[in-house]
């Protein structure tokens, strides 16, 4: 609108709370406009007119060669049992799933964390959020597993493992080019509740898997996200090209208990993470987690970005508690490589710090109530790094 140069929406920008509002981070916010015709002016784009597709194509192509496609079904796959009577028993071994569509907001999208956005809908209550959609989605299963297959080119999560799941795994497969998070696993609700016994997702092995490129449409997804849940283990993957975080663990804003416990992260390669928003890490916690170990993880090449928040290693967040940070290496990180957030005790030895920095960073949380032991920390110009045992193993 001129000659005030302003823009008036339709739908509010940010969710309910004043930290999700815009010009919470900085005061001059980045922002982008999609489908205006003035952005139109380079080969390679496209837009929609009237309900039709415009694309410019790039040199060299040709609308009688070029193949289109424009996803219908959101999702691909859905295994749904109950608790009575769980599904049992399922392998999907070398599938391609590829090409769902995204979930459409009608009163705008407004995201929250992890890709979880607040719930606009007529009837909604306080402060809901939605939990973002996977091409595929388990509920109330046992004993499944996915094994070498590829989640590829989808508008919302890749996998996406909920109420009731129990004793699965997933092996060796690829995650790439995502519009959510890559692998989600427990419970899904913000605010977050305790499941019943029943609907309590536990153990799940997800090992060996590659996952890059996710969060394409919502930034603030990460690769691997584990909510209310106990006895994951994460082993052994690799996370890269991430606009935010790696691996997300926790969904209880406080230390209170619950049924989160009993996690290995473990033997992860996470590096290039955090590489649009900030105020996240290689590796992110949340609340109390008891005989969770955290080691054996190499993370890297984590940047700073606009606004007041750093990026880190790891982030040790709101009611962290009870856990174990043992045998990291963290290098070439813009903030210090761990930070600690509103958290409580946690132990941490034998991780090897790489900085010029300070090594710890603190807000609301008093180093006293840490456990240090053997901790190194190196001086970049002086590091040698040592070949560690990380990532997919079938790379080596």
């Amino acid at each position: 609108e001129e000659p005030t140069r302003s823009v008036h929406l339709a739908h509010p920008v940010g969710a309910w709370h004043p930290f999700f509002f815009i010009t919470n981070f900085e005061p001059h916010p980045r922002y982008a406009f999609e489908n205006a015709r003035a952005g139109w002016d380079a080969p390679g784009e496209w837009m929609q007119v009237e309900g039709h597709l415009v694309y410019r194509p790039r040199a060299g192509e040709s609308p009688d060669r070029a193949a289109v496609v424009a996803p219908r079904l959101r999702r691909l796959i859905t295994v749904a049992g109950d608790a009575d009577e769980p599904v049992r028993g399922l392998r999907f071994e070398g599938l391609s799933l590829r090409y769902s569509a995204a979930t459409a907001r009608p009163a705008g999208y407004a995201g929250i964390q992890a890709a979880f956005c607040e719930d606009r809908s007529r009837d909604a209550l306080p402060q809901h959020a939605l939990a973002p959609e996977g091409a595929v989605q388990v509920t109330h299963a046992q004993d499944f597993h996915f094994v070498d297959c590829a989640f590829e080119h989808l508008g919302g999560c890749g996998l996406v493992l909920g109420a009731g799941a129990r004793e699965g795994s997933i092996r060796r497969c690829r995650f790439t080019d995502l519009g959510a998070n890559g692998i989600m696993i427990g419970e899904a609700q913000y605010p977050p509740k305790t499941p019943s016994a029943r609907d309590l997702v536990t153990h799940i092995r997800c090992e060996d898997n590659t996952l890059e490129r996710c969060g394409q449409l919502d930034l603030g997804a990460v690769g691997i996200w584990v909510g209310v849940a106990a006895e994951v283990q994460v082993l052994y993957n690799e996370l890269r090209d991430l606009p935010y975080t790696g691996i997300s663990l926790g969904w209880i804003w406080g230390p209170e208990p619950s049924p989160s416990r009993g996690h290995r992260v473990e033997r992860n390669h996470i590096h290039h993470v955090m590489q649009v928003l900030s105020d996240g890490g290689g590796i992110y916690t949340l609340g109390r987690q008891p005989d969770t170990r955290i080691a054996g993880n190499l993370i890297h090449d984590v940047p700073r970005h606009a606004g007041r928040a750093p990026s880190n290693g790891l982030f040790v967040d709101q009611g962290s508690c009870e856990m174990l940070f043992e045998g990291n290496v963290i290098h070439a990180v813009s903030g210090a490589p761990i930070r600690f957030h509103m958290a409580g005790s946690n132990v941490l030895t034998g991780n090897t710090l790489v900085t010029a920095g300070s090594p710890f960073a603190y807000a609301a949380c008093e180093p006293e109530v840490m456990t240090f032991a053997d901790n190194s920390v190196v001086n970049p110009e002086a590091w040698e790094p040592a070949p560690m045992e990380v990532g997919p193993r079938r790379a080596r």
